[in-house]
């Protein structure tokens, strides 16, 4: 996301026509919900953005391997609350998605 920004912001320096300003500042308005950073690169998120998908994964896999080592075992209620927290975060993330499609 950051590259296509980068790319966008490049534009957005030219003179452009209306129309082309405007659609780079939609772009980017769209984009801008994704945030900057890319996972396991360090720094922090943009506030207000969205989780990843390549983090959401990161998190579920997570919770999946933790939930194979205790196979008789119940979850735990940090397991529980961090799998719905996570599921939140995947329809925040699926609808910017969307958003930033149409």
């Amino acid at each position: 996301m950051l590259a296509v920004r980068q790319q966008v912001a490049s534009l957005s320096a030219n003179r452009l026509p209306v129309d082309v300003a405007k659609a780079t500042t939609d772009i980017d308005a769209k984009l801008a919900a994704f945030g900057v950073v890319v996972a396991g690169r360090g720094g922090a998120p943009t506030p207000g953005a969205v989780t990843p998908f390549n983090s959401l994964n990161g998190s579920f896999t997570a919770i999946v391997s933790m939930s194979q080592v205790g196979l008789d075992a119940a979850p735990t209620q940090a397991l529980i609350d961090t799998w719905e927290a996570d599921c939140k975060e995947y329809n925040a993330t699926v609808t910017a998605w969307k958003k930033m499609h149409l």
